[in-house]
């Protein structure tokens, strides 16, 4: 996640080109992760089981517009060749609930990640 659905800046912040980092750095868990799947002779797929630019439901007009499905689309693109950790799947969160879902949930019509995936 880049922030909560609650905050007010997210649209000022996701139009600048930092804002769409990989959403894993080189720290932390995935140093772990890079460990493990290094040191076993199965080789493993890294999965993505949940993700969206923002948390707590994302936010109205910002991750169920077009602003959104450019994160979505960034976040498509980077996954497959990241180093060291490529990813083979991304599961989206939510086909319909909150502000980051695929279809709308007041109408029924497909947002803009639903392209994008």
């Amino acid at each position: 996640y880049h922030g909560s659905g609650k905050d007010s800046s997210i649209v000022k912040r996701a139009r600048k080109p930092e804002f769409y980092t990989h959403p894993i750095s080189n720290g932390g868990q995935s140093k772990w992760v890079e460990n493990y799947m290094s040191n076993n002779l199965v080789r493993a797929q890294l999965w993505i089981g949940e993700g969206a630019m923002l948390y707590n439901s994302g936010r109205h007009g910002v991750t169920n517009a077009f602003i959104g499905s450019l994160w979505f689309a960034n976040l498509l693109g980077s996954l497959p060749k990241s180093n060291p950790l490529p990813h083979s799947v991304y599961c989206r969160q939510a086909l319909i609930g909150g502000y980051y879902e695929l279809i709308s949930h007041e109408r029924l019509d497909p947002n803009h990640d639903y392209w994008v995936a």
